[in-house]
């Protein structure tokens, strides 16, 4: 093989593997999934809230919860807990008490850390969370005894 043809044809190859390669990993790029998707709006949500931004926040929390497929519980906690917060900064205390009781709907359990979020936010949701019934209407039974957690909340209940 005559020597200008070696050197013209080896960085044709080097070409044509690299466009291989990039049109081979270009074709198995998937989508984006809903999973990432709400990744990618938490994200957003948590560098608006930041930024003081609470409109924005409000907006993006209820168009990401009102989406299909919807969040899971565990993200729409988050939202709805950030949404609260949200209206909590602007000073609609209300509209922060009902994304609360959505927030409790879904995670009866959830608190709040007192080291990261305020007083003033920490008060409002423990009012909605003694306001919210989050005990059964039934007693819980184990086996034929009702429980002792039962009896105490029937007996602060009563008083």
């Amino acid at each position: 093989m005559p020597f200008f043809q070696k050197t013209i044809s080896r960085p044709l190859k080097l070409i044509s593997g690299f466009f291989i390669v990039i049109f081979t990993l270009a074709s198995f790029q998937s989508p984006i999934t809903g999973q990432e998707q709400d990744r990618q709006i938490i994200e957003e949500i948590k560098e608006l809230y930041n930024q003081f931004r609470y409109d924005e926040v409000i907006v993006l929390c209820q168009q990401a919860l009102s989406a299909d497929p919807p969040p899971t519980d565990q993200e729409q906690v988050y939202m709805y807990t950030h949404l609260a917060f949200a209206f909590i900064a602007i000073g609609n205390s209300e509209e922060a008490k009902g994304a609360f009781k959505s927030a409790l709907d879904l995670r009866p359990n959830l608190s709040l850390d007192p080291i990261y979020v305020s007083p003033k936010i920490i008060a409002i949701f423990n009012e909605v969370k003694t306001e919210k019934d989050v005990y059964p209407r039934f007693p819980p039974f184990c086996g034929r005894a009702i429980t002792p957690y039962y009896l105490r909340w029937r007996h602060a209940k009563a008083q």
